[in-house]
């Protein structure tokens, strides 16, 4: 299986888990440069919550934590990871399946960029700022562009 989709990953549970200090392997793709995976399973000191710890050789550092989905077309996981100076959101899914008789399966996971349009609007550009409650028509049923409420 061969992932090369830009903005995306995968992680492979290791094969000796009782063996190696790390839970998954794998690599992502984030514009066009491939980092390879390391991911632990770490437990907070201060929440006691579980969460996965991810790295790389390459300066990739990050977190996911499994969240409870709304249906089976959310992300299991949500977090972020950090390259360099670089943020991106990272959201993942379990994928489980049966081989060969035996439990199997991977995770996939799909990285964005922070969008910057989610920043607090100024204060000072809101047009109606200051305006008293009173002074506003609500008598005209919406003909003069106000809304009746």
């Amino acid at each position: 299986m061969s992932i090369q989709k830009d903005m995306s990953g995968i992680l492979f549970p290791t094969k000796e888990a009782d063996t190696s200090y790390y839970d998954y392997t794998g690599w992502c793709f984030i514009h066009g440069e491939k980092y390879g995976l390391r991911c632990t399973i770490k437990r907070s000191e201060k929440t006691g919550n579980e969460y996965y710890k991810l790295e790389s050789n390459d300066g990739l550092d990050g977190a996911m934590f499994l969240k409870e989905k709304k249906s089976d077309r959310h992300p299991d996981f949500d977090g972020n990871v950090k390259i360099g100076d670089d943020k991106f959101w990272l959201s993942a899914w379990i994928n489980e399946f049966t081989k060969a008789g035996k439990p199997s399966g991977h995770i996939n996971m799909r990285f964005n960029e922070p969008k910057e349009n989610y920043l607090p609007v100024d204060p000072e550009d809101v047009p109606f700022k200051g305006t008293p409650v009173a002074d506003v028509d609500c008598d005209d049923n919406g003909e003069n562009g106000n809304l009746p409420f």
